[in-house]
């Protein structure tokens, strides 16, 4: 008995670990030098748990999250979120959703109930 309660542990610890360890990075990057052109694109390709880390320049497209991963850029001088609507989140209460190394312009984050998103600048 005592031997498959260990072997039962050993299991479970191994399924949490893998799923730790299967997070990936995707790179978005408009001029090419990525994984994808558009952030909903990196975006749409991401798991649970992922990050989606965006390169620099000036991006026009609004993107909808409903995700739990993270968001980001390495320069949030030169990476700018430009729109002229709102970049939805979609349902965020049970998501945990982190966006940091942004500037937005004309754009606002918010979720399905129409609420601000407060996010990292760095």
């Amino acid at each position: 008995m005592r031997y498959f309660s260990h072997l039962f542990f050993i299991t479970i610890l191994y399924l949490c670990c893998s799923t730790i360890t299967n997070a990936k990075t995707i790179y978005v990057d408009k001029n090419g030098g990525g994984d994808f052109l558009t952030i909903q694109d990196g975006i749409d390709a991401a798991s649970d748990g992922d990050t989606v880390v965006v390169g620099e320049g000036v991006y026009t497209r609004s993107f909808n999250l409903t995700k739990d991963l993270t968001l980001t850029s390495n320069s949030p001088e030169h990476t700018v979120i430009e729109d002229s609507g709102i970049c939805h989140l979609g349902y965020v209460g049970q998501n945990m959703i982190k966006i940091s190394n942004f500037s937005f312009i004309n754009c606002s984050i918010r979720d399905s109930f129409d609420s601000d998103i407060p996010y990292d600048r760095k």
